[in-house]
């Protein structure tokens, strides 16, 4: 897949969301856990994640602008993994 379709605030992907502080002045009242989340293959609730067996709808702008993900992008980068994702499905 094209290496820059994934956003830095991706989950071990260079570092918290933007606006994440570890001083937040309102941390948790009680302690919190996570849990993993299984996604199914045929998941088409529309988050970033449920597109991971249908990449091809990444070329969909209607897609891209529904996840905000990818407004933390720098500028360029979104046109260059589109037009790298095109070229991997097509080859």
């Amino acid at each position: 897949m094209a290496e820059g379709l994934r956003p830095r605030a991706e989950a071990g992907g260079g570092g918290p969301l933007p606006g994440h502080q570890d001083d937040h002045p309102c941390p948790p009242t009680r302690p919190t856990d996570a849990h993993p989340v299984l996604i199914p293959i045929d998941c088409g609730d529309g988050f970033t994640e449920a597109f991971y067996a249908c990449p091809e709808s990444y070329l969909d702008p209607a897609v891209r602008r529904a996840e905000s993900a990818w407004t933390f992008l720098e500028p360029g980068v979104e046109e260059r993994a589109m037009t790298e994702l095109a070229a991997d499905l097509a080859s």
